[in-house]
């Protein structure tokens, strides 16, 4: 059951070309590196009322993004509708 050396040469060809996998686990990247030096150099010193501000800011945007929500939904089931209804009742001749 020889091969004649092909099954050895594909082994010592694999071995060769072999190169180590990186991830992202095993080396920091730059990116990684950056974003955990970014917590440490922000400030969290904001007064109660620049919180306060904050808060109401993002439930203003909160609420103006369910409002458009909401009528994308009302407007997108009134054209289904009209369609639907539109394809129902006419009458095609071809």
């Amino acid at each position: 059951m020889s091969f004649g050396g092909s099954v050895s040469a594909m082994i010592s060809s694999l071995n060769r070309n072999r190169r180590d996998r990186k991830s992202i686990y095993d080396t920091r990247s730059p990116v990684v590196k950056a974003s955990n030096n970014l917590s440490s150099l922000i400030a969290n010193n904001a007064s109660e009322e620049e919180l306060n501000l904050l808060r109401i800011k993002l439930e203003a945007n909160r609420t103006r993004l369910k409002k458009k929500k909401l009528t994308f939904l009302i407007i997108s089931t009134m054209v289904i509708s009209f369609l639907f209804y539109f394809i129902m009742t006419a009458h095609f001749n071809f």
